[in-house]
């Protein structure tokens, strides 16, 4: 969204639309899945929600402009390990703190937009994940499609919702928007699949002091990197 505008009254009329409906249905997705489901483990939503918040600016560069959200992949773990309470949950935290970091201002239309957004299309990974993983035979091959499947759903809606809200900012063409900023970034959400993969098979065989063990250091690194970054920015 347009870097320039900080307060919502001062949007142009279809960008708070937009924010408006993105809020509205990811209130309503969260409403819904929480009134359908619970979180299965508090202790391991625990270790995940503090695994992604600590980790939630941290980015792994690929190639050229690529790079891995280490936040997206720990969404994409949650979903395959705990389910879509968890995901979504862990999911609207992480993007609210990317939204308040590294500039460490509230904008609300952006907070809106980021929460309802993520809430929408982790609900949808959810669905494509579960569909693949009914639809084929169970094995290695099931839960590799199933990523691969949940990773492709999770970049689109992520990718083409911001598109969207950013051609309503800037006035410029949503699908050229998408083409030049987000369609180079298509692998680096396959890698984050497949690493969520690699790590939910490890993580559903360790016991959760293990996981406290491993997930802590993690944090704490991810954590003094994102205040570096912030003391750069000033």
């Amino acid at each position: 969204m347009n870097q320039s505008t900080a307060k919502t009254g001062s949007l142009p009329l279809k960008v708070r639309t937009a924010v408006g409906l993105f809020a509205a249905c990811g209130a309503l997705t969260l409403a819904w899945t929480l009134m359908s489901q619970s979180v299965t483990s508090p202790v391991r939503f625990l270790l995940l929600l503090v695994l992604a918040v600590g980790t939630a600016n941290k980015k792994f560069r690929l190639y050229k402009d690529s790079s891995i959200s280490f936040l997206t992949s720990v969404v994409l773990l949650s979903l395959m390990v705990a389910g879509p309470v968890d995901a979504i949950l862990i999911a609207i935290c992480g993007v609210a703190v990317q939204t308040y970091f590294p500039s460490r201002k509230l904008v609300m239309h952006r907070l809106l937009f980021n929460a309802g957004m993520i809430a929408v299309t982790v609900k949808a990974t959810c669905w494509t994940y579960t569909f693949c993983t009914a639809l084929t035979p169970e094995g290695p091959l099931n839960q590799l499609i199933a990523a691969l499947a949940a990773a492709s759903v999770y970049y689109l809606g992520n990718s083409l919702s911001v598109s969207l809200m950013v051609a309503l900012s800037t006035g410029k063409g949503m699908w050229r928007m998408w083409l030049d900023h987000f369609a180079p970034s298509a692998p680096s959400f396959l890698v984050a699949g497949l690493l969520s993969l690699l790590a939910s098979q490890v993580t559903m065989k360790l016991p959760e002091a293990t996981m406290l063990v491993a997930i802590i250091p993690v944090v704490i690194c991810c954590y003094n990197y994102t205040l570096q970054f912030v003391e750069t920015r000033r």
